[in-house]
């Protein structure tokens, strides 16, 4: 009788609560995307490294105003992030560890730079990021880049990701796609092929000012290109306002550490500030 009497004063308990006034408020259910699932699959794999964030600026006045230049005389536009993307590679290939891959006590450095690129694309109604991997991205030419990320860019999300990702991603329960992310992890030939062996992700055209990037990676390294601003700077002891590009160097600290992230840093600014890559 008591239990019954608990039980009645849950449920009525459990009534006034539905009717209460907040719970009542106007609003819209919509089914969560599945293809969602590779941005938490992702997401979990890369809670799961120990990461180094290290935010630093870069002066792209030259190299923006060669791209303008070349546009004007030759009519034909060079894509910046392309520009951004072969610096990053040139400075992985002279510093090979920064996209080495881990297999138990040791470093696999593959001879090609697979190298990751994010793009934007509406999948199921909404707006995702989906990896494309450029392959032996450090033996390309930067037409040749260009014409793969603009190509890409315009491609529908069906044609672009793989149909076995596809699958994996929206079929498999969440214990299994788990066990498969750590599988990739695990064996660096599947993460090559997979996921690639380093990530840039550029979000600098969705936004102005002053704005960094902090992502969370699975990669040895990924660059987070963020937006353009322009600041005063000394150039040849005299003050000038200057567009300066924000950006992010994320590690893996497993294999990489502080004191390597700032010299290769050092050196992608010089590439970048020495438009590096761009076609005469």
């Amino acid at each position: 009788m008591q239990n019954d009497l608990e039980e009645l004063k849950k449920t009525n308990v459990m009534k006034s609560m539905v009717t209460m006034p907040f719970l009542q408020a106007r609003h819209s259910v919509t089914p969560f995307p599945r293809m969602r699932n590779f941005v938490l699959d992702a997401g979990w794999q890369g809670r799961n490294c120990t990461l180094i964030n290290i935010p630093f600026e870069v002066d792209v006045t030259a190299s923006r105003e060669f791209i303008e230049k070349y546009k004007k005389e030759r009519g034909e536009s060079l894509s910046f992030t392309t520009f951004i993307l072969l610096c990053y590679v040139k400075t992985i290939d002279e510093n090979r560890l920064f996209h080495s891959l881990r297999r138990g006590r040791r470093l696999v450095d593959f001879e090609s730079i697979d190298l990751c690129v994010i793009i934007e694309k509406e999948v199921e109604g909404a707006l995702q990021p989906v990896y494309y991997i450029i392959r032996d991205s450090n033996k390309k030419s930067f037409f040749e880049i260009q014409e793969e990320v603009r190509r890409a860019d315009r491609l529908p999300f069906e044609e672009m990701f793989p149909r076995d990702a596809l699958r994996f991603f929206t079929k498999y329960p969440k214990i299994f796609r788990r066990i498969g992310m750590r599988l990739i992890k695990s064996l660096p030939n599947l993460k090559k092929q997979f996921q690639g062996t380093a990530c840039i992700t550029s979000m600098g055209m969705m936004g102005s000012g002053v704005a960094y990037t902090i992502p969370v990676i699975t990669m040895t390294s990924s660059l987070s290109v963020g937006c353009i601003a322009r600041k005063p700077a000394i150039v040849n002891g005299k003050i000038e306002e200057r567009e300066i590009i924000h950006m992010n160097l994320s590690l893996d600290h497993d294999i990489v550490d502080a004191a390597p992230g700032m010299r290769f840093i050092t050196r992608l600014k010089e590439l970048i500030e020495g438009c590096y890559s761009l076609p005469l």
